[in-house]
């Protein structure tokens, strides 16, 4: 999974016998996946160059929405708020699990579209400002590397 959307650098291939009793499993457009075993609450928007690809079973699936856009869910889900309560929930046994169930039982704030829309904007903003310094970070790290090693030899 990636950071908003699947990595499609590491994508793994099955056979077709093994397709034809997983498909009932897939994602489409606009869907959003969440981890429910292993690492929790960990989300990733469908794609369309990823349409209609079994999901694996340690994710679950948000799908069909009404009244409710896939991108503003996807940020209610990331928030601290649903995170902890995501937490909070999970099965104390050997590896952590998140029942599908649990989560319908979260209070999701809904406003209306507009309200949406807006909030979509700006932490989309947000979410490419931070994109862009992580690059300056990898950008400067590797330029202190290169003078380090001429520094140095």
């Amino acid at each position: 999974m990636g950071d908003k959307y699947v990595k499609t650098d590491n994508l793994q291939y099955i056979d077709e016998e093994t397709e034809r009793q997983i498909r009932k499993y897939k994602v489409a457009q606009g869907d959003i996946i969440i981890s429910v075993a292993g690492t929790l609450g960990k989300l990733n928007i469908i794609t369309a160059d990823i349409d209609g690809v079994n999901l694996t079973e340690n994710c679950d699936r948000f799908t069909n929405f009404k009244g409710i856009q896939p991108e503003y869910l996807y940020y209610v889900l990331s928030s601290d708020l649903i995170q902890d309560q995501i937490e909070a929930s999970k099965t104390q046994n050997g590896q952590p699990k998140l029942a599908l169930e649990r989560i319908r039982n979260f209070q999701i704030p809904l406003p209306y579209e507009y309200g949406q829309t807006q909030i979509i904007k700006v932490l989309s903003k947000v979410d490419h400002r931070i994109h862009l310094e992580i690059l300056t970070l990898f950008e400067l790290l590797n330029a202190r590397s290169s003078i380090m090693q001429q520094l140095f030899i």
